[in-house]
This record gives structure tokens, sequence and C-alpha cells, in this order.
């Protein structure tokens, strides 16, 4: 989301960053996806969604602004955001350059403008030895062990407040896929220590938050990911920035037909919105993760295959010839 709201935003995490030829800037079609986010999350479930966890924890001012406006009420990311963030407001008044870790334990309020959300920053280090480690674990023990962890950083707040938050946030298919029977064991054992414990409790988000308790806020978030603090998993690369390259001329093209097409009264049509449809599933996050050697290389990668066959659709939609830089891999 950041990134198409403007692919500029990279240079503020790493400021050497060569970027794609063309400025890819267009807030507006984030909103769309942020819009059909929530309308789908309507259909499938029956009320919007609360909250958001951005593609690998992304977030910008702009980005935020645009999930707050849609009436998104929290989002979460990672707590090297938070302290990056901190650091930004830090150059106005005196902030530790080594904040205490016990800060990431309570949520913060982001306002911009009218506009406002509680921003929720992961404890990573709990996040990543579920991910990457306790599949090589006995399940019980490592259940036992998560609640070790939560019961010292407990210990440690005890002086500060008894109501504060551990976020653990992660990607599924980083973990239950390599534990035991889809870590069913763990899951079972760790429920039970938080049903028996009296000091921990297992809530969610929203309900946490439901006991509106005092907030800090913050009115400037660092842009980035919870990868690294940066963007460089999609931006920065040769192949990465060829492929936003792709994306800003299709757009430039369907922007032209678009307006063709209202001009002949069309611009309602059946072929249009599918052409738009098209271009939208290509500014996926997907896409770039897997350029410059991430995946196979040449014709083996079939994401450049995939990607390159959704932005072709958006001509042949609108019966238009395709451009010949569509059929050169970018991989």
């Amino acid at each position: 989301m950041p990134l198409l709201c403007d692919t500029s935003i990279a240079r503020v995490s790493t400021p050497e960053e060569d970027l794609p030829k063309r400025r890819f800037s267009h807030p507006e079609d984030a909103r769309w996806h942020i819009g059909e986010a929530i309308k789908y999350h309507e259909e499938q479930f029956g009320l919007a969604p609360r909250g958001m966890w951005p593609s690998e924890g992304s977030v910008s001012d702009e980005a935020l602004e645009i999930m707050a406006s849609n009436g998104i009420r929290w989002v979460a990311t990672d707590e090297d955001i938070l302290f990056k963030s901190l650091a930004i407001q830090g150059a106005k008044r005196k902030v530790a350059s080594h904040p205490d870790r016990r800060i990431i334990y309570e949520p913060y309020k982001f306002k911009r403008g009218s506009k406002s959300l509680s921003l929720i920053f992961r404890d990573k280090f709990l996040s990543d030895i579920i991910s990457f480690n306790y599949n090589s674990w006995e399940e019980r023990s490592a259940a036992d062990d998560l609640m070790a962890h939560l019961r010292s950083i407990a210990g440690n707040l005890k002086f500060g407040s008894d109501k504060q938050l551990v976020t653990i946030a992660m990607d599924g298919e980083n973990a239950w896929e390599f534990f035991a029977d889809n870590g069913r064991t763990f899951f079972e054992t760790l429920y039970a220590h938080l049903d028996d414990d009296d000091e921990l409790e297992a809530v969610t988000i929203s309900g946490y938050l439901g006991l509106k308790l005092k907030r800090k806020t913050l009115n400037t978030v660092f842009p980035a990911s919870w990868i690294n603090h940066n963007f460089k998993i999609w931006i920065g690369e040769e192949q990465d920035n060829v492929s936003w390259d792709y994306l800003s001329m299709v757009r430039r093209h369907l922007v032209k037909y678009t307006k063709e097409f209202q001009k002949k009264g069309e611009g309602n049509s059946e072929s249009l919105r599918k052409a738009w449809r098209e271009f939208y599933i290509a500014e996926g996050s997907d896409w770039n993760w897997w350029y410059s050697g991430k995946a196979h290389m040449g014709s083996d990668n079939p994401f450049d295959k995939l990607y390159r066959t959704h932005l072709k659709n958006v001509y042949k939609y609108l019966k238009k010839p395709i451009p010949d830089f569509l059929k050169i891999s970018i991989a």
C-alpha cells in the first residue's frame, strides 16, 4: 500500500536506493484495494473488518490515513516500526536512543488530520520463535516455553500497568505446515495453560481496545515493512524496478483508453471493468516478491509469466494491441 501511494517513499528507509525510472504514485488505487478488501470481508462474514494486517505489516502515513478513512479502527505492524517512528518524533523532543522494549506492549493512537486509528506493534521475538523455531521442538515443551516468555514479560510490566497487550503476528505458512498435525497439540496446550493462568488472558485486539485505556499518540509513522524495516523486498533491484515501470506504462495506457471509452459513452462497459480488474490484480504485493532471483530465473519463473499475463489481459479485454515490452520476460 505505501508503494502504491508513492514509490518514492522507499527512499525514507533506504536513501541511496535505485528506484524505477517512472515514479508510481496512485493512492486512489490503494483506496480501491482497501475498499474491495472491506467489501469482500462483509460478503464472507456479514460485517466489516475492524482491523487490518497489511502486506508484511507495511505502513506509511498516507496508507494509514486511507485505511482510517475507510473505517478501519486498528492496524498491526512490527516493533521496529514503533522504534523508528519514535526516533522521528525524537528529533523534536528527547527520546531514548535505545527505547525500553516494554513500550511495544501498548497500542498507540495514530492521528492525521481528522482521521485516527490504533496502531498495534507485534513482539518480533515471540512471533519469529513460533514461526521458525518451535517446529523443531516437542509441541508441549514449545507451548510451555512460550508461556514462560509471557510470564516473564508480565513480571517486567507489573510496575507499569496490569493491562498491557502482547501481540503475536506472523504468517501461518511459516509455521503450521512444519509442525506435526499443523500445530494442534501446541495450540491445545497453549490455550489450556492460558485458561488456567490467573495473570494472562487471551484477547482479540478489538476486545482489548474496547477497554478504552489511555493511549499515547504517534503523529507520524516510519514508512516500512516488517522485513528489515524497509521496502527492499519489492523495489530497488533491477527486475523489481522494471516491473514497476511496466505497471506505470500499462496504467498510463489504461487511463488513455478509459477516456476514449467514456467519450463514446461506454465508460461503464464490462470490458473496461474487466481491464481495470486485471490491472488491479497486477498491483498485488506478491509479484515483485518473486523477482530478482527470489524465484527461478528466466522462463522458469511462473510469477513473471502470470504477472505479465494480467497486464496483457488489459489490452485483450479492450481489443488493443499488446505492447512489445510485455512479451519480454522480466526474470
